[in-house]
């Protein structure tokens, strides 16, 4: 997924159901312009988890979120294109409250479905969470944003 490199750039993910989420991987563009995911928010409904910080030569990045407990999870990015090749989310159901422990669960939460800010380059939303880790943009795993300044916030494409 690619989006725009105007404000307020965002991808969104829609969880099966309501969870508390410990941490959001994020695999990173490596073909190019990897520094792009540099300052990017990770959210758990209105609930803020963390910042990417990009250094170089890495390729995934893990946000930890603290049982934040909601239904989606967003990545915000700033002034900048957001590109990003796969998303998981690992946690485990709540009823509205953290759990006190999301023990180690191996596999990721379940995304039924994913919107972003904005599409350039046939980078849709959906190929952040298509199982392909693949950081070639080349290889139609990520999404991705496209360029605009001012445009209306909260349209999804």
């Amino acid at each position: 997924m690619h989006s725009s490199a105007t404000k307020n750039n965002w991808w969104m993910a829609t969880l099966a159901e309501n969870s508390a989420v410990s941490k959001v991987v994020i695999h990173n563009r490596v073909d190019c312009c990897s520094e792009r995911i540099n300052g990017a928010k990770v959210y758990v409904g209105d609930v803020y988890c963390g910042e990417v910080t990009y250094e170089a030569d890495q390729v995934v990045y893990e946000v930890q979120c603290g049982n934040a407990v909601g239904s989606t999870v967003k990545v915000v990015q700033n002034d900048q294109y957001l590109t990003l090749c796969e998303v998981e989310v690992f946690g485990g159901p709540s009823e509205e409250t953290p759990l006190v422990s999301v023990a180690p669960v191996t596999p990721p939460l379940r995304i039924v479905s994913a919107t972003q800010s904005s599409t350039g380059w046939n980078g849709v939303a959906s190929r952040a969470i298509d199982g392909n880790t693949d950081g070639n943009y080349r290889g139609k795993s990520c999404m991705h944003s496209i360029l605009h300044q001012d445009r209306p916030l909260g349209r999804a494409v």
